[in-house]
């Protein structure tokens, strides 16, 4: 190879590689290489697009003997955990221990400064109640220990799911939650198996959008982009083909990440535009939005399963 090649190639080689290093936070790049003893440079290597993902494969790589590389490579990685499973022969109790594994170290590699949450405007009295009656949760529980805590509204309702679910304290799951880099170590510390995991998510979506309604009631406030709303807005985008640009002006408007997916779900199966479904949302609700499009049960479920698909590559968790 001629010197003017090398050249190059070690430019463009550079070049990957400090775009690499610029696309992930440096302390969480630390942490995970760290916990898994994977050097930074290798984990550059995989070329990934969430770190989470080099991470589940790290734990799946130490209980089946397959190379990380390998893992991530699986078509169904990422995508269709249950799948993926099946495929490589991994049997209900080790995906339990992957899952538990998985959730005690994302917690040390992925931590968040937990940041107290802003009810300005929000009447915490009805949500409380709706919350109540959806998980039958004490309104006074959610009162004092949900609302006391500061954490999002959301955060609060699946701490009632989980509480309801499986006999816990909403104080303890609080504070469990209060405590940790998200819902992930909470599963991991009550040793909540993948499957009520999955049943408690379902129940938490089912009923997410009633509170949601009801939360967002009062007049929104104008809200600063951050790298979250970003970061939400590629995701979604690259899933339905909405414009980013269209959902970043949602988030800007106050739009809670819940309505904004099924809006974009709504939108990406019906062709409606999101400025019309927001229009109707505002005036009576999502049950409005179905009954002027008449979406039928299959379309619904369809919607359902996108929505589902939205909130996976948003907030990934192992199975």
């Amino acid at each position: 190879m001629s010197l003017k090649k090398i050249v190059l190639f070690l430019i463009c080689f550079c070049s990957i590689v400090v775009a690499q290093e610029k696309k992930y936070d440096d302390k969480t790049l630390e942490r995970l290489s760290s916990v898994t003893g994977i050097s930074k440079s290798e984990i550059l290597r995989y070329q990934v697009s969430k770190l989470e993902d080099i991470l589940l494969a790290y734990v799946i790589s130490t209980y089946t003997g397959n190379s990380i590389e390998t893992i991530l490579q699986a078509s169904d990685f990422g995508k269709d955990m249950k799948k993926f499973y099946n495929s490589y022969g991994v049997i209900q109790d080790i995906q339990n221990s992957i899952n538990n594994k998985y959730n005690e170290l994302k917690g040390k590699v992925f931590k968040e400064e937990l940041k107290k949450a802003d009810y300005s405007g929000i009447d915490k009295e009805k949500v409380a109640e709706v919350i109540s009656k959806k998980t039958g949760i004490s309104k006074g529980a959610i009162l004092d220990y949900g609302f006391s805590s500061g954490l999002s509204i959301n955060d609060i309702l699946l701490a009632c799911e989980i509480a309801s679910r499986t006999g816990n304290s909403l104080s303890n799951i609080i504070e469990a939650r209060k405590q940790s880099a998200g819902f992930g170590e909470v599963y991991n510390k009550y040793n909540i198996v993948s499957d009520i995991q999955s049943e408690i998510n379902a129940k938490y979506q089912a009923d997410m959008e009633e509170v949601n309604l009801v939360s967002s009631s009062a007049k929104k406030e104008k809200k600063g982009i951050t790298k979250e709303m970003e970061y939400s807005a590629d995701v979604i985008s690259k899933i339905t083909g909405i414009y980013k640009e269209k959902i970043m002006d949602y988030y800007k408007e106050g739009e809670s990440e819940g309505d904004i997916v099924r809006a974009c779900a709504i939108s990406s199966k019906t062709g409606s535009d999101l400025y019309n479904i927001f229009k109707l949302k505002r005036e009576g609700g999502w049950s409005k939005v179905n009954n002027y499009y008449n979406i039928s049960p299959i379309i619904q479920d369809e919607i359902n399963s996108k929505i589902s698909e939205i909130n996976n590559a948003l907030h990934p968790q192992a199975k």
